[in-house]
């Protein structure tokens, strides 16, 4: 008897909505484990222990150190990280540069069926998900989707509970809750001391904004992109000893995943990644001064 697959997937908006997504195109709810590219490795090798074999899906996370691991021809892979770069010869692997894996899913399972396959809150969450994640953020719906998510009590099962038919307007607790955490994040935002240093990455000049952090982290950096006009900006969470690292919407010329490669150990996409608290990454804070 086959057994039915398990879904690893990146426990961020994008890499829920693409399990939603992949959920659709089944027809039926998966099994899954919502990890975090940090604890990847843990979860899979807990998950290994109480399963000799199965059917894989990894969306949205980077399994290059899992890489050996998961080579087999019952494994698929869809991602959109730069840094994802084992070379598979057994499994499918469908990674390449995309604004969302969850339009890569959309585009994987959905691309020869009639456009009415999905509904239109279904398409509407893809949209959603791709516009967060992007940073795009041509709707404040998005951000608001995404505070929605992260506000929520076991906010996996709750979001898949509440989504699994698709995007739906916002109640008035939700409303509220939305309400809530802006104003906590504005007045948060004011108690914070930037770091700013004029540095040359990749051979461009640019402006490199770090600031401490323990919550907040996109919101952070958007503040130093709106602030300072900030090429780069860094959000740095101490008690975590990680990095995380934005490009400012406006500029293509520097690759944050191969800065935070550099720097911190790290990876992720052109347009944003995350990486340790090293010593290079010490010795390069030394080129950052107080913000006046």
């Amino acid at each position: 008897m086959k057994s039915e697959p398990t879904v690893f997937f990146h426990k961020d908006l994008d890499g829920l909505v693409s399990f939603l997504v992949l959920c659709w195109a089944v027809n039926k709810k998966l099994d899954y484990v919502a990890t975090t590219p940090m604890k990847l490795e843990q979860d899979f090798t807990k998950w290994k222990e109480q399963h000799e074999n199965g059917s894989l899906y990894f969306l949205d996370l980077d399994v290059s150190k899992l890489g050996p691991q998961i080579d087999s021809k019952t494994t698929v892979i869809i991602d959109h990280h730069k840094t994802n770069i084992f070379s598979f010869t057994n499994a499918i692997a469908i990674i390449y540069n995309e604004t969302s894996c969850a339009k890569m899913v959309h585009k994987t399972f959905f691309k020869d069926k009639n456009n009415t396959s999905l509904t239109n809150s279904q398409k509407t969450l893809i949209a959603l998900a791709d516009d967060w994640d992007s940073a795009t953020k041509a709707t404040p719906i998005s951000e608001e989707l995404n505070i929605v998510y992260h506000s929520m009590t076991n906010k996996v099962e709750s979001f898949i509970e509440d989504y699994y038919k698709g995007f739906k307007s916002f109640d008035k607790f939700k409303i509220n809750t939305i309400a809530l955490y802006k104003k906590h994040r504005s007045e948060y935002l004011q108690t914070l001391k930037p770091f700013i240093g004029d540095i040359e990455v990749e051979g461009e000049p640019t402006k490199v904004c770090a600031i401490f952090c323990t919550k907040y982290v996109q919101e952070c950096c958007d503040y130093l992109f709106a602030k300072y006009n900030a090429d780069i900006a860094i959000a740095v969470l101490l008690e975590q000893k990680r990095i995380a690292v934005r490009r400012h919407p406006n500029n293509f010329k520097v690759d944050a995943s191969k800065f935070v490669q550099r720097i911190a150990g790290g990876g992720g996409h052109e347009a944003a990644a995350g990486g340790n608290l090293t010593e290079e990454f010490m010795e390069f804070t030394k080129l950052l001064k107080p913000a006046e």
